[in-house]
């Protein structure tokens, strides 16, 4: 299902794996795959590529849309409406 996600939604930290080696696995399947990385320790300095998002935790459903809405828009150059 590789050409049907449109977003990489992973925390930064997870059991067994980090949400960047999680991510660069998937981008070998699809290179340029959209992504957004949460944290609960945004203040953590991470190397990530620069179209990586990052949203800290604790975040609403308002803070998400947003940020999904940037990151898809910086992907695609155009806003990409969630409704």
């Amino acid at each position: 299902h590789r050409d049907e996600i449109a977003l990489v939604l992973c925390d930064l930290s997870m059991p067994g794996r980090d949400g960047l080696s999680a991510l660069a696995n998937m981008r070998v399947l699809r290179p340029g795959l959209p992504a957004l990385l949460m944290s609960g320790h945004p203040d953590r300095e991470i190397e990530r590529p620069v179209d990586v998002g990052l949203l800290p935790k604790p975040f609403g459903p308002e803070d998400l849309a947003k940020k999904v809405e940037q990151v898809m828009a910086d992907t695609t150059g155009a806003e990409i409406p969630l409704s």
